[in-house]
């Protein structure tokens, strides 16, 4: 699928991604025509692209970058301004902000069920029930790309896990900390951090594989 693509390109199982530092009309042009190589490449073997759901994504704000409209089949791609990858949300400015809005939201709308669900819980049976429906789901799917690093965005994926916290009503009057301790847990940017130890050892390693090229 590959043969002949002068830009980057990613796949993963049937998503494709083609990408390209443009600094010149000559990288818009090569662009495009890799976009046809790929057209050209689905017509001989009948695996069509659905055009519908191929978008362009200008990463960053360079005033002096060309603009192009790119295109498939005659249809030309919309500029999106945000996309879901691998479920992750991102934005052409690379803030995690929209991911972390729908994560946060996420997990209150499953606390809401829980709490719904369950009227009397042990401390054992609450953080089961929080680190398998809440926990795991929201804040470890590819955490490593969208780690924040602004304090405001800090506190609001850990504002989450306090009002957690606080569920269980003999917890209430304890700190923060008294309650993670009490629960077995540790702050999101803790776990946050291990994760990301733990993936460079793996990567150090060579245990996952990372393209640099």
């Amino acid at each position: 699928m590959f043969t002949g693509v002068e830009s980057y390109m990613s796949m993963f199982t049937d998503d494709a991604k083609l990408m390209r530092r443009v600094v010149t009309e000559e990288d818009c042009s090569i662009l495009q025509e890799d976009l046809n190589r790929l057209e050209r490449w689905s017509e001989k073997l009948l695996l069509e692209f659905n055009t519908s759901k191929c978008k362009v994504m200008e990463i960053g704000l360079g005033d002096r970058r060309p603009k192009e409209k790119y295109t498939m089949k005659g249809n030309c791609l919309p500029l999106a301004t945000q996309e879901r990858d691998l479920g992750v949300d991102v934005l052409p400015n690379l803030t995690p902000e929209a991911h972390l809005n729908r994560i946060s939201t996420a997990a209150y709308s499953t606390l809401a069920k829980v709490r719904t669900s369950f009227r009397n819980l042990s401390k054992k049976a609450f953080r089961a029930l929080y680190t398998a429906y809440v926990s795991k789901q929201s804040w470890s799917l590819a955490a490593s790309s969208w780690s924040p690093h602004l304090k405001k965005h800090i506190r609001k994926l850990e504002k989450v896990q306090k009002f957690v916290t606080r569920l269980d009503p003999a917890l209430q009057r304890m700190g923060y900390k008294e309650r993670l301790k009490e629960l077995s847990l540790t702050t999101l940017e803790k776990r946050r951090e291990m994760g990301d130890m733990i993936g460079t050892y793996k990567i150090l390693r060579r245990i996952h594989r990372v393209d640099i090229d």
